[in-house]
């Protein structure tokens, strides 16, 4: 056995120096935070090589964040807390454990060296050495602990040869060789040990029995399946079965094509004979055209013969009513009375455009001054603004009378000249005045706005030499703000009384010199008082003095208002100055009266605001209303200004306008005595002239008109004979003998014959070729649409096909040569040769699954229940209280069928077993496929899916369920711990897993094994038998003398109790401040302990 005998900490967390010696089983104790699990961290880092601090602190915290620079530097806390940072400077940590062999009576040292430098970096190594230590053999003779480079000097003066000591750079090395040290307990024990220490976490989590099973208590199991060579043959014959069924794919798809091929051919035969019929149509329409076309010609030849000597006649009627015609007209307009009449219409024709002319100008100058009066009227109905512009009003009207234009006109220009000056100076003082009042509104308001904020109206010299001293950091205060008026009716006396002294500075007596200054560099000094205090002579006030209505709780403001008004009686009192309440003054012999301002102005105390405020707004509505009342003064004096004015040359122009009445009535006269004068000339005989020359008119127009009939269509049938000679004829003649040398040409005489009998017997039920024509050409159109079709759906498969199978054939081509050489080079070659080669690759996948696949399946859970078997006759030697245990292993439920495959005796009672005996394979064809399927990843798989399902069917633990039976010894019952562990306290679900932990750390150290034992029994539980009562704690520590193993645990000292007089040494934990040491357990220490 390989028994842990001492462990050494050197500036580890609060241990600065501390040496602890170990027995077989030994008990950890002490208060929390102590320093229990730093002790176990320690071993832990030096056992398992954990230096990223993955299990530090682990039973008390999972989510722990100590750390290797933590612990060497003594960090307590916050990194970020500078008071919980421990250790600063360069020093050496070590942690260093030793061994010793029972059997072999040697020893060895493991031990991890850091350096760590003040910048809180490290340098670490790992040294193994071939004998035991002492303090000595880490720290010098002045008490300092080596460094690693003086570690190695020291080493080999003690050793001589490395070939008894080792440092390593790498965890992994270095736990190679402390497994070979420690008897090759393999990564198993390691794995077992870093889960056990947190030991009261672990068994405090629901319970996972396979897991626990497979990873803590199973060791020997090879669980690992190669499945890449199996997969290589499995995927060849699935590879070749697709590669087949691809192969059916493309030969059903060429025959598709091949089918769709035929379908055209016969297509395109049946169109070709109804392209015949309409091409033989398409000929004998066009002789038919021929024919049409020559008697045409005939015709239309004697037509314009007609056409001509009927054009030849109308011209000769033509040239007779142009002569007669002028003959009248020279007649007619040689008269005297035709000249007469033309002379007199052309005056009528005068005098009205005259009247017209001046019936405009007479209608637009009375509109205008309609319009002048009606405008003048409508302003001038506003009877205020009208008085109050005039100082002399009088009534002025301007109505208009019609049957006098000119003289209303006058009328109201006469009373327009007297007044207009007036509005336009009334226009100029309004404006000014309505200005000034809105200026003096906004001020109010402004007012008005400031007071509601607090703000008093202060004149603006005051406000001025306000922001002066405050600008200087002096503090004043003014007379009227710390004032208060004691009865309201003398407030306009004392305002008016103090006038600007209302408005004195008081500033503190040390700020006195600096402020006047200050007032005197402001330029200020006339309009700002700035008050002495100390310069105020306290005077004696007269019985009922003005200075009683003025109160203060400012001392000085009060003693300056006494020294004002101190004097003044208010009660008229001959030879004193005195006031009275209705604001008369007595000074003497002189009598004087307190303006009306002051009331208007309060200052004086909180009050005068609200009065200030009622006030302004007084102002304010007063001011509003002249405002307003101004504003529609100048208003409508803007609008009398912009009214139209005429002035005398514009009075003349509308008298000279006006008069154009008396040339219309002129022009009427002389226009009838023309009209009598025209209805006195004879006009029958021009009258009977003009109806002959109007009549032979009419004549010759209408033969104009039929002359010009004939000529245009004439013209029409001259180019239609052009067209018939030229054009028509030679075409018909030359398309004629083209069509007969292209049917000759695309049709053999054979197959012309061959259609003859179908074309007469049509050209005959139609009643002329042109509607044979039609008719084949829509069953053409019809048939030639499914020709498309089939080659379009032809043309697609292709491809389709050219796309799925990646062939380079042409889709398009007329022909489908290269698609048959395919498809028979397929068919008949390439499948059956496919098939040859799948069959051989069946039996090829099978062979290697059975051997690489099922007879590892089999010997895995073989093995596993061979273990569990062995673990049971383990268990059954131990027991807590009345209570046995034993481990099941059982077929998983769903995946059963698999599980009979592995293990079905027809594999064994064969000689030469296979997948192929038809019994086997029939039996399991269904298993055999969907282990299959899960080996192949097919293109559509998902690649975490496909390893997740290998991982799966891989694992001997799919097939099989683990469980816990406890077996009552009295009562005769038993209980599976997967069904009550729910129901069951803290340490009924500890102890089993306890037990099954230390059955397990038996098998893995070897324990029983003669022969190969000599290895580490080394177990630790940090924070043990935290569920359990002190009876199992008892069954549990005897437990582990009958497994033979070395164990150190910890627990709180309410568990000394209990523990320390069954275990071989107790160590008790101490912490001093921020320093922690060990003693061994004592009763003495047990007392004070207990005192504490």
């Amino acid at each position: 056995m390989k028994r842990l005998s001492k462990l050494l900490l050197i500036n580890w967390l609060n241990f600065s120096n501390e040496l602890i010696s170990f027995e077989t089983l030994n008990f950890l104790t002490g208060k929390n935070g102590s320093g229990k699990s730093t002790i176990i961290d320690a071993l832990q880092l030096v056992v398992l090589a954990d230096t990223r601090g993955s299990s530090f602190n682990k039973a008390a915290n999972q989510k722990s964040d100590r750390s290797l620079e933590s612990y060497f530097y003594g960090d307590l806390g916050d990194e970020n807390d500078e008071s919980r940072r421990g250790k600063k400077g360069t020093f050496t940590s070590v942690v260093a454990i030793e061994f010793i062999d029972d059997v072999k009576n040697t020893a060895f040292t493991a031990a991890l060296i850091a350096d760590c430098y003040k910048d809180r970096t490290f340098n670490n190594k790992w040294v193994i050495f071939e004998d035991g230590f002492s303090k000595k053999t880490f720290i010098s003779d002045n008490g300092t602990p080596y460094t690693i480079d003086k570690l190695k000097e020291q080493m080999l003066k003690k050793f001589g040869k490395e070939e008894r000591f080792k440092f390593f750079d790498t965890n992994k090395a270095y736990l190679e060789k402390l497994n070979y040290n420690l008897g090759n307990v393999g990564d198993k024990y390691f794995s077992l040990l870093k889960k056990g220490v947190p030991f009261s976490f672990t068994f405090t989590q629901t319970p996972d029995i396979t897991k626990f099973i497979t990873q803590s208590i199973i060791c020997d199991v090879d669980n690992n399946i190669d499945v890449i060579k199996m997969q290589t043959d499995i995927r060849q014959y699935s590879e070749l079965e697709v590669e087949a069924k691809v192969m059916s794919r493309k030969i059903s798809a060429l025959e598709q094509i091949s089918k769709a091929s035929s379908l055209i051919t016969n297509a395109r035969v049946t169109l070709k004979g109804y392209q015949y019929l309409i091409d033989r149509a398409s000929f004998e329409e066009k002789k038919l055209a021929l024919e049409n076309s020559r008697a045409e010609l005939s015709a239309k030849t004697n037509e314009k013969a007609q056409l001509e000597a009927l054009i030849t006649k109308t011209e000769q009627a033509l040239a007779q009513l142009e002569v007669k015609i002028e003959e009248v007209s020279r007649e007619l307009f040689s008269s005297d009375e035709k000249k007469k009449q033309e002379e007199l219409e052309a005056k009528i024709a005068k005098e009205l455009s005259d009247i017209e002319k001046y019936t405009q100008i007479l209608k637009k100058a009375r509109y205008e001054i309609k319009s002048f009066l009606s405008g003048w009227k409508t302003a001038f109905q506003d009877k205020m603004a009208l008085h109050a512009t005039f100082k002399k009003p009088r009534d002025i009207t301007f109505d208009l009378d019609e049957d006098d234009y000119y003289a209303s006109l006058k009328g109201a220009l006469t009373y327009l000249e007297e007044v207009y000056d007036e509005i336009l100076d009334s226009r100029s003082s309004e404006k000014i005045n309505y200005n000034n009042l809105t200026e003096e509104l906004s001020e109010v308001k402004q007012k008005i706005s400031n007071i509601k904020e607090g703000v008093k109206p202060y004149p603006a010299s005051v406000t001025e030499f306000k922001a002066i001293l405050d600008a200087a950091g002096i503090a004043s205060r003014l007379v009227c703000d710390s004032a208060e008026v004691v009865n309201e009716s003398w407030r306009t006396v004392l305002e008016g009384l103090l006038d600007n002294l209302r408005f004195a500075f008081l500033v503190e007596r040390e700020d006195y010199q600096k402020a006047l200054q200050l007032l005197k560099e402001s330029n200020l000094e006339e309009t700002i008082t700035l008050v002495d205090c100390n310069s105020i002579s306290k005077t004696p006030l007269e019985k009922d003095s003005l200075a009683d209505e003025i109160t203060s709780t400012d001392k000085e403001v009060k003693e300056f208002i006494n020294y004002l008004l101190g004097g003044i009686k208010k009660t008229f009192k001959e030879g004193l100055p005195s006031a009275s309440v209705d604001r008369i003054v007595y000074k003497g012999a002189q009598v004087s009266k307190i303006g009306n301002a002051y009331a208007l102005s309060p200052f004086l105390g909180r009050n005068a605001l609200t009065l200030l405020l009622e006030k302004l707004e007084a102002e304010e509505e007063a001011l509003s209303e002249k405002a307003e009342m101004a504003h529609r003064l100048y208003t409508f004096y803007e609008k009398l200004t912009k009214l139209k004015y005429i002035n005398t040359d514009q009075l003349s122009d509308f008298e000279e306008r006006l008069s154009s009445e008396y040339i219309i009535e002129n022009c009427l006269s002389r226009k009838a005595s023309f009209i009598k004068e025209l209805d006195s000339i004879d006009m029958l005989y021009l009258t009977r002239l003009k109806t002959k020359l109007e009549y032979l008119k009419a004549q010759k127009k209408e033969c104009d008109t039929t002359k010009e009939g004939y000529i245009l269509t004439l013209g029409g049938i001259k180019s239609t004979l052009d067209t018939l000679q030229t054009a028509t004829i030679p075409n018909l003649v030359f398309r004629i003998e083209e069509d007969r040398e292209n049917l000759n040409l695309l049709y053999t005489p054979e197959f012309q014959a061959s259609k003859e009998e179908e074309f007469q017997k049509r050209f005959t039920s139609n009643k002329s070729s042109f509607s044979m024509s039609d008719n084949l050409a829509n069953v053409k159109t019809k048939k030639n649409n499914e020709l498309n079709s089939l080659v379009e759906e032809r043309r697609k498969s292709r491809v389709q096909y050219n796309s799925e199978f990646h062939a380079p054939f042409n889709s398009a081509s007329e022909e489908n040569e290269e698609f048959d050489a395919e498809l028979l080079r397929l068919r008949d070659m390439k499948l059956p040769e496919y098939l040859d080669k799948i069959k051989e690759a069946k039996l090829r996948a099978y062979r290697q699954f059975r051997e690489d696949f099922i007879s590892k399946m089999k010997a895995n859970i073989e093995s596993v229940e061979n273990q569990v078997d062995i673990l049971n006759k383990a268990l059954k030697q131990a027991r807590f209280g009345s209570d046995r245990y034993r481990f099941t292993v059982e077929p998983n439920p769903k995946y059963e069928s698999f599980y009979k495959m592995f293990m079905d005796p027809l594999l064994i009672s064969l000689d030469q077993p296979t997948l192929m005996d038809d019994a086997f394979n029939s039996k399991y064809k269904e298993e055999i496929k969907a282990l299959f399927d899960c080996l192949i990843i097919s293109e559509n798989s998902n690649t975490a899916e496909f390893e997740n399902s290998i991982k799966l069917y891989t694992d001997y633990k799919t097939y099989l369920l683990f469980d816990l039976i406890v077996n009552d010894t009295i009562t005769g019952t038993q209980q599976r711990l997967s069904k009550t562990w729910k129901k069951k306290s803290g340490g009924e679900t500890q102890q089993p897993f306890y037990l099954a932990l230390l059955a397990s750390f038996s098998q893995v150290c070897r324990v029983n094994k003669q022969g190969f034992n000599n290895t580490v029994r080394l177990i630790m539980f940090d924070e043990a038998f935290s569920k359990m009562d002190g009876d199992r704690i008892k069954a549990s520590i005897k437990l582990l003398r009958n497994f033979n193993l070395q164990a150190i645990f910890s627990a709180p000292p309410e568990k000394i109790p209990d523990i320390s007089l069954l275990v071989d040494k107790t160590i008790i934990v101490f912490k001093d401040k921020n320093h922690s040491f060990t003693r061994p357990y004592s009763a003495k220490e047990d007392n004070n302990e207990q005192s504490e």
